[in-house]
């Protein structure tokens, strides 16, 4: 499983300070490890998963093949979240 939060590239000059916050904010190693900020296209990213806000978390279960599972938006709860769940504990 991975975070991975989008900034759009304007921010990479500033990639030190922001990776650094970010760390010292999360403080638990294991979303750390697990957590990974892109610096590119937010519009372009937010196109591909179908959303038009920078501001819903999109979540989608991912083969190593680019095959998607399970997608969901908004907050962690419903049925929508449940299709993550269900797909994430399938072997």
């Amino acid at each position: 499983m991975l975070e991975v939060p989008c900034l759009g590239r304007q921010w990479r000059i500033a990639r030190r300070f922001i990776d650094g916050g970010m760390a010292s904010s999360i403080r638990d190693p294991l979303v750390l490890a697990r957590t990974v900020t892109v610096y590119g296209d937010v519009t372009a990213t937010l196109r591909a998963l179908g959303s038009s806000s920078p501001h819903v978390v999109q979540a989608r279960v991912v083969l190593r093949s680019g095959e998607i599972l399970a997608a969901a938006e908004g907050e962690p709860e419903g049925a929508g979240w449940e299709v993550i769940a269900a797909a994430l504990s399938s072997p």
